[in-house]
């Protein structure tokens, strides 16, 4: 084997020049016709059988001069012979050759120069290579190869053909190079040991490479003048030793045998391996039988799992597009002629396997392309093909993503791409037998810019600068931007720029102009992009007029018109300043109207005073009055020393300020004030006042100010209010309640509190009007009087006391008895009804003294009183409620006290009724059962649905129930095709709803039981199958039957029928034995399978005998012979029939034989002296076939 594998490369590098192959397909060893196939759409691999008797002992290789395949083989009678292969009917012809000696041809044939040599193999006298003329196959010369350069070697060709390599294997490698056609020996040479373990050998140019299986696996350049090698070179890490070799250009592609299977590719011109590519981890080795250098497709045999196979290799992607199973034998060789490669076999009776090949399509011209916003729209023109186009791929890469669009015409656009990314643009053509070449070309979609942002402005006089950022270019760049100032809808003014800023200029003060920026690339013009607020141009404002000052406490008070002209933006704001002497600054005041105040100035010193106006743009200049003014003050505060009260006045009581605000004190000014009103005061030049007239009880705000020629101080004032005041008088509208042992007394305040606010009340109870029970104080207007005694009448009191003293006495009219209410009802039972509550309780054991007079009984929900009843029974019925709600019943009692505490009921009081029926009852059919479904009641009557409870009735039987919390359950244990009604009723605390029943009745079923008794009987391609109903329908009427025929290998066929219990399946493959299985269906589906039956066979009458020859013929006894049919159908032929005649064309008579298969025959002469003319019938198992042609026996 491994001799094989290194002379296919040495074969592969003489003939891959001239080879143009597509993508392999596989095919059917047992097929005898040829389909197309190609990468995407293996077959199996097609037979060229060898004729009877010849031995296959080479590969085959491809003698393109003479159009025709060449190997070596034996015949029957152990010649050597050369073999011949027809390109075009692949017919085997047998060149008969004789060698002396028991050499035995084997390896790859070597064409070069007219001539092809051949490796043979001796038991004696050595090992040898015999030449051939490559036209007549005559042989020219046989040299015996020296001892050490047997076929356990590698052996290659030279590009040249001008020397023949050969080198041993094993521990130690020896070269030899021999002159050719005579293989003279020319030179030999020894390797270091560290070259051993040879496995290929390989010409590329005038170099020669070997590979050897050492650790790590080595490849060495070898001298053609030393057979020495001049350099080495380790294959990578994660490859193993080649065994096999093909040259690609300046590349060298290897083979392993390891597992999995690897090509490794090694660059003669960097001497670098650049590339590794692993088969599956199942594949065994990589023999390299085939490179197409058209299409860069490259053929290895590899052996998996299930056998050996043939993987095609695109070299262009080193990615495995194709694989072909080797269905008996292995693949040995290779060669392609037009549209056929052609696999050496090892199988016995094989010549080759055929595989029939079409040319990929031609590669599209490089594709037009458009560009638009995130799309690129490619366009080219139809290629050749072998095969009709089936569709076109577009593909465009930006070296991450790869996005398609595929069509079957001659334009397509890919979408979803980023604008201003550069993709590589590919069109790729698919047809059966493969893809194209695909041309590239490079596009950027792209569309109109975004709108510049930030855009910014900066004013000027009668002019905008406009700055803005960069906007998304939308893929291609920026050639302008366009800022432009519009006044309403009318563009006024206009600058571009390529930068990021320009200017708008001959634009009005004053005037708001809409400013927008607009970003143009090839694709167009962006949207605008703006500012937000209009923008106006402007300058510094002119100076304010008409100022005016006003001179205060160390402050100058200054104010002013606005300027004629504000420089066309608005005033923000005014600057005064207070300048002495040369102009300089002592004080100065900011506001953004027409006046302000200059503070922190020196009173007595004079002051000139100049204000500026500012707008946005800046400051006006300032205008100085030609006045001077000086700043003054009023005094400090005078001191207050007594404050003295009195019925209605007050004395008031003084000492002067220390500071007289630079002026002298002309007098002081006193007043008494109520709410910020003066109501009494006096003015003078003492330092004392009695201020007179006042009102009692109110207070009163005490100040005094000191006056001097600028005015008047701020007013002292005294720390608190006061208040002129006396006692006050009775209170009123005195009222009293009695109580449980107690008395409750309540009145208003006096009319008059003397001036003086009350500070509490005293309130007595007395005995006889006269003895004191009890007495409480009080600073509200009500006090309670406890401890008293039920029953006894008291008179009552009471006084008002504020600072002053205490007022007359105010006495209730009357007396008052105290008293209580009665005690509370026993609630003894709430019994629940239809939006109702009956209460029943029992009357109070303490009735308070004072008899009962009645009950009132509350319905509530969350406090709320939601229903009432009064009474004076000692039961009550509350009405008007709502279902379902929880309600809490109270009772209370009242006298003529009042009420007594509310008693409830301990628990939640719930009205309700019945729920209603529920509703939408559906329903669903199963095997002995019904799923029902339902909507919830729409009315739970008041308290929650508990269950629902489903029944299955016939003629009002219930059969089944079932309940569910839910809103569906399943009845089950029913008789599968018995009709039922089905009713759904809701069940809550309160009792069971009304049923909802279904309009009409259902019927459970299920899948019918399997059919039995199935058989079958054959027919020419057909079985027709035969069966009986099965024992159960599932309660439901059978719809149909299908029937299916399993076979072996081959795929399922069937027949269906609507109710008969048989069908013919047709279709069939005669001879193979097909098991036939039967379902039945209903409306609820496939039954169970039907017990598979035993096989049966379709089998029709063989076709006729041929080839029928007569053998031999005496004068008593015919021999016949003839070739079995070209089609026994299905049923193998136990019988052949003689038969006889004097006419050929009729009138035949059987012979009697015993029953035999044989292929000849000897009968007796039927009758002499005359020609006679005999034929076969075939008969199998069916029948018998039609006659063979007759074949005449001469006159005997």
């Amino acid at each position: 084997m491994n001799i094989r594998l290194s002379l296919r490369a040495s074969f592969a590098l003489i003939v891959s020049l001239a080879i143009a192959v597509s993508v392999i397909a596989p095919r059917s060893m047992e097929s005898s016709d040829i389909a197309r196939a190609d990468a995407l759409h293996p077959q199996p691999l097609d037979v060229i059988a060898l004729p009877d008797g010849v031995t296959l002992l080479t590969d085959w290789v491809l003698d393109s001069a003479n159009n025709r395949g060449l190997a070596f083989g034996t015949t029957a009678a152990g010649k050597t012979a050369a073999l011949t292969m027809n390109l075009q009917t692949f017919a085997i012809t047998v060149v008969p050759g004789t060698v002396s000696d028991d050499a035995i041809a084997g390896g790859t044939p070597v064409i070069y120069g007219g001539y092809v040599s051949v490796p043979f193999t001796r038991n004696t006298a050595g090992d040898r290579v015999v030449s051939f003329a490559l036209s007549s196959l005559v042989r020219v010369s046989s040299t015996t190869l020296p001892s050490s350069a047997g076929f356990g070697s590698v052996w290659m060709l030279n590009t040249a053909g001008t020397f023949g390599y050969l080198g041993t294997r094993g521990t130690t490698t020896a070269l030899s190079k021999f002159t050719v056609p005579a293989f003279t020996p020319a030179l030999a040479a020894t390797l270091p040991a560290t070259h051993s373990q040879l496995t290929t050998l390989t010409a590329m140019g005038s170099a020669q490479w070997a590979t050897f299986n050492t650790t790590p696996a080595t490849i060495s350049p070898i001298s053609g003048s030393t057979l020495l090698p001049t350099q080495t070179i380790a294959l990578p890490a994660n490859a193993s030793a080649p065994t096999t070799a093909i040259v690609d250009g300046e590349n060298i592609l290897y083979g392993t045998d390891s597992t999995p299977g690897q090509v490794v590719v090694f660059s003669t011109k960097s001497k670098t391996f650049t590339s590794v590519l692993n088969l599956d981890s199942t594949e065994r080795g990589a023999a390299l039988l085939h490179l197409d250098p058209a299409t860069g497709l490259l053929y290895a045999a590899t052996m998996a799992n299930d056998g050996q196979r043939v993987v095609t290799i695109d070299t262009a992607t080193m990615q495995v597009v194709g694989r072909s199973p080797v269905l008996s034998g292995s693949v040995r060789s290779a060669f392609a002629t037009g549209q056929h490669l052609i696999l050496g076999s090892t199988e016995p009776g094989v010549a080759a396997l055929r595989m029939t090949l079409a040319d990929a399509p031609a590669a599209p011209a490089a594709p037009i392309v458009a560009e638009g916003s995130t799309t690129i729209t490619a366009t080219w023109s139809a290629v050749d093909s072998a095969e009709p186009i089936s569709e076109y791929t577009v593909r465009a890469f930006d070296g991450v993503t790869e996005h398609t669009c595929s069509t079957t015409s001659l334009s397509c656009t890919v979408s979803g791409l980023v604008n201003g990314t550069t993709y590589d643009v590919t069109v790729t053509a698919h047809s059966a037998a493969g893809d194209s070449r695909s041309p590239s070309v490079t596009a950027t979609p792209y569309t109109v810019p975004g709108a510049p942002r930030a855009v910014t402005v900066q004013r000027g006089d009668s002019h905008l600068v406009i700055r803005w950022n960069v906007p998304d270019t939308g893929g291609a760049d920026i050639v302008e931007y366009r800022a432009q100032a519009r006044l309403d809808d009318t563009v006024v003014a206009l600058c571009t720029a390529t930068t990021t800023m320009c200017t708008l200029n001959n634009l009005t003060n004053g005037v708001p102009y809409r400013i927008e920026v607009i970003a143009t690339n090839r694709a167009g013009d962006s949207a605008a992009g703006g500012v937000a607020e209009f923008s106006t141009p402007a300058t510094t404002p002119e100076a304010p007029r008409d100022v005016v000052t006003e001179r205060g406490a160390a402050s100058i008070a200054v104010r002013w018109s606005p300027p004629m002209d504000n420089g066309g933006d608005p005033i923000v704001g005014y600057r005064a300043a207070a300048l002495l002497g040369n102009d300089v600054e002592m004080g100065a005041c900011e506001a953004v109207a027409g006046s302000c105040v200059i503070r922190g100035l020196t009173n007595g010193v004079a002051y000139r005073v100049a204000v500026s106006a500012r707008n946005t743009m800046g400051s006006s200049s300032a205008v100085a009055t030609e006045f001077m003014t000086t700043p003054a003050t009023t005094p400090g505060l005078p001191v207050l020393d007594a404050v003295t009260r009195h019925d209605t006045r007050v004395d008031v009581r003084w000492t002067a300020p220390i500071e007289t605000g630079g002026l002298p004190i002309t007098e002081y000014r006193v007043r008494a004030m109520v709410g910020g009103v003066e109501v009494g005061g006096c003015v003078t030049s003492l330092t004392q006042c009695l201020i007179t007239g006042l009102v009692n009880g109110v207070a009163h705000r005490i100040d005094v100010s000191a006056i001097n020629e600028v005015g008047a101080s701020e007013s002292a004032h005294w720390g608190t209010d006061i208040t002129p005041a006396t006692v006050s008088g009775p209170v009123v509208d005195v009222a009293a309640v009695r109580g449980n042992a107690r008395i409750l007394v309540a009145w208003q305040v006096p009319s008059d509190d003397g001036g003086e606010r009350i500070v509490e009340y005293r309130v007595t109870a007395l005995l006889n009007d006269t003895i004191v029970v009890n007495t409480c104080v009080t600073s509200t207007l009500s006090c309670e009087l406890t401890g008293l005694t039920n029953g006894v009448p008291y008179s009552l009191a009471v006084v008002a006391i504020n600072a002053v003293g205490g007022s007359l006495e105010a006495r209730v009219a009357g007396t008052r008895t105290p008293a209580t209410v009665p005690g509370s009802p026993v609630i003894i039972g709430a019994v629940r009804m239809d939006r109702a509550i009956e209460v029943s309780f029992s009357a109070p054991v303490e009735s308070g003294g004072e008899p009962i007079q009645g009950y009132t009984i509350h319905a509530t929900v969350n406090d709320e009183v939601m229903a009432e009843c009064t009474t004076i029974a000692t039961h009550c019925r509350l009405g008007e409620l709502t279902n379902g709600v929880d309600y809490t019943v109270s009772v209370s009692a009242h006298n003529a006290a009042g009420t007594s505490e509310i008693v409830a009921h301990p628990r939640a009081v719930r009205p309700a009724t019945l729920p209603e029926a529920p509703t939408e009852v559906t329903a669903t059919r199963g095997d002995g059962q019904i799923t029902i479904d339902w909507a919830a009641s729409a009315v739970d009557g008041g308290e929650p649905i508990d269950t629902y409870e489903a029944r299955a009735l016939v003629d009002g039987e219930i059969l089944s129930t079932c309940t569910s919390a839910g809103t569906s359950c399943t009845l089950t244990g029913l008789e599968n095709g018995r009709p039922v009604y089905v009713s759904v009723i809701a069940r809550s605390v309160m009792g069971a709803s009304a049923p909802r029943v279904m309009d009409a009745s259902i019927t459970p079923a299920t899948t019918p039981s399997a059919p039995t008794a199935v058989s079958g009987t054959r027919g020419d391609g057909t079985i027709t199958a035969t069966w009986t109903a099965p024992v159960s329908t599932g309660g439901d009427s059978i719809t149909r039957y299908e029937v299916r025929a399993l076979a072996a290998g081959l795929p399922e066929s069937g027949c269906q029928t609507t109710g008969a219990l048989t069908c013919t399946i047709r279709g069939l493959t005669n001879g193979a034995s097909y098991r036939l299985v039967v379902i039945a269906v209903n409306a609820m589906g496939r039954g169970a399978e039907s017990a598979m039956s035993s096989g049966y066979v379709p089998a029709g009458v063989p076709s006729a005998p041929r080839s029928v020859a007569v053998a031999g013929a005496t004068a008593t006894a015919i021999s016949l012979r003839w070739a079995v049919p070209a089609r026994i159908n299905g049923s193998a032929v136990v019988d052949y029939r003689v038969q006889w005649s004097t006419r050929s064309t009729g009138g035949f008579t059987a012979i009697a034989d015993p029953v035999r298969a044989a292929t000849t025959s000897r009968v007796a002469r039927p009758r002499r002296g005359v020609v006679l003319y005999f034929r076969i019938v075939a008969v199998n198992g069916v029948g018998a076939s039609v006659a063979s042609a007759p074949v005449a026996v001469r006159a005997g």
